[in-house]
């Protein structure tokens, strides 16, 4: 049976939070920088990214001006331009 990429990120990521097997999803990927507006639903990715020097974490204090910062970085770069926004009812 073949191993799935997803179970290689949970075996790589030292058992599986969720979390960390995004991080190392997005560093197999090429992602050097994650823009987000956080909320206290992605704590876990906060903590899990202390773990992870070479993702940098790109805040911004409103979501229109996020989503700009990484579609710029996408396209200045030419590299993958990850957005993470907090998951509310109220958005």
């Amino acid at each position: 049976m073949a191993i799935t990429p997803l179970e290689v990120a949970a075996r790589r990521a030292g058992g599986g939070r969720g979390a960390d097997i995004l991080l190392e999803i997005l560093e197999s990927e090429g992602v050097r920088y994650i823009f987000g507006n956080p909320g206290t639903t992605e704590l876990p990715l906060i903590d899990a990214l202390q773990r992870r020097p070479d993702l940098k974490y790109v805040l911004a204090l409103q979501e229109a001006s996020v989503v700009a910062m990484a579609d710029g970085y996408a396209q200045a770069a030419g590299r993958p331009g990850f957005l993470n926004l907090e998951g509310s009812k109220n958005l």
